[in-house]
């Protein structure tokens, strides 16, 4: 016996962002003369359509948007001429999906997608001069979107398996110059392919404590990219590590008692688009404690963490491309904090 039902959804959505931008000259840390000084307007509107048809153990996902961006900049700083432009970014993006349902604890399922990304702001304003305007240049990053995927869910385990492959084009790219030291720049890069997997998974113990899995291969490369620093088809992307994981273990007791240690991979990555320099990986600990005790209506607890729990050496952040290799800034070492939260039960 057949059982179709079908489902459709349409709507829009509106946002409108405004950014009153000023530069100052630096002085040796003093604010010099004003250098910038524009507003700058994203609006942008979103008509979308879905359409769900479930066919007995089959569900048929297909989807339809445009998209309507216009951004602007008006200059009000007009000694050095002005600089007033404007950008019309519009993109139409389908997408389709399968799902199978095996049983009531598995399900199987492929999709397939396109993706439009508009530069921001604060990327469009970042030109390579303190003339104003927008890099009128940057191109929006757009993308295909390929995954087959398995989940499963039981009473005390779950996990899902993703394998994914995408395309990329105009990918928006961040780079440094001499010129403005510490400014961060950003250009297209030609065309990228994306390959990898990723799994997620819990096992539920015992009715105390729960085990919380994450993995995910990251195979990412330039498939046609040149500046005038070189030609860098088949690079790996800089800043992507090709193998994260994740682990951590939470407990709780009925006295209340909450302890969770957690546990992060993040390996190794290259910190430019020529893949000269190698940021080692690293696996850094945090552990948390906490306890909730009641009085009456009032909810006492008290916590305690300890963040890099092994005083693991690594760096916060990685600033990609910058000018003179000032790729890096340090993480704190082993942290502590705590407090006491109090809630009143009306």
């Amino acid at each position: 016996m057949t059982i179709a039902l079908n489902t459709i959804q349409i709507g829009f959505d509106l946002a409108q962002q405004i950014d009153d931008r000023k530069r100052f000259n630096n002085l040796n840390g003093n604010q010099g003369e004003k250098a910038l000084d524009q507003k700058e307007q994203f609006g942008t509107i979103g008509f979308y359509a879905l359409n769900h048809l479930k066919v007995n153990k089959f569900l048929l996902r297909f989807g339809i948007r445009y998209d309507i961006n216009k951004i602007e900049a008006k200059d009000a700083l007009l000694e050095n001429g002005n600089q007033s432009g404007e950008i019309n970014l519009n993109a139409l993006n389908p997408s389709l999906g399968l799902s199978y349902t095996i049983n009531k604890n598995q399900s199987v399922y492929a999709n397939y997608s396109t993706s439009f990304e508009t530069p921001v702001l604060s990327e469009l304003s970042a030109v390579e001069s303190d003339e104003g305007g927008f890099n009128m240049s940057l191109e929006p990053q757009k993308a295909q979107n390929f995954e087959v995927g398995y989940k499963v869910k039981k009473k005390t385990v779950s996990a899902e398996l993703v394998l994914f492959y995408i395309t990329t084009k105009d990918d928006i790219t961040s780079y440094e110059i001499d010129m403005f030291p510490g400014r961060t720049f950003y250009r297209n890069a030609g065309k990228t392919k994306r390959k990898g997997l990723e799994f997620s998974g819990s096992i539920t113990i015992n009715q105390n404590l729960l085990m919380n899995a994450t993995y995910s291969f990251s195979d990412f490369k330039y498939d046609a990219y040149t500046t005038t620093n070189g030609n860098f088809d088949d690079n790996q992307l800089p800043g992507i590590p090709k193998h994260m994981a994740a682990l951590s273990w939470f407990y709780k007791n009925s006295n209340g008692l909450k302890i969770r240690l957690s546990n992060q991979y993040i390996g190794d990555f290259y910190a430019e688009d020529s893949n000269m320099t190698n940021i080692k990986g690293y696996i850094k600990t945090d552990l948390n404690i906490g306890y909730d005790n009641l009085l009456g209506r009032l909810k006492l607890s008290p916590f305690i963490g300890i963040n890099n729990l092994f005083n693991t050496e690594y760096n916060d952040n990685i600033r990609i491309n910058a000018f003179g290799n000032r790729f890096y800034e340090p993480a704190p070492k082993i942290n502590v904090f705590g407090g006491l939260r109090l809630q009143q039960n009306l």
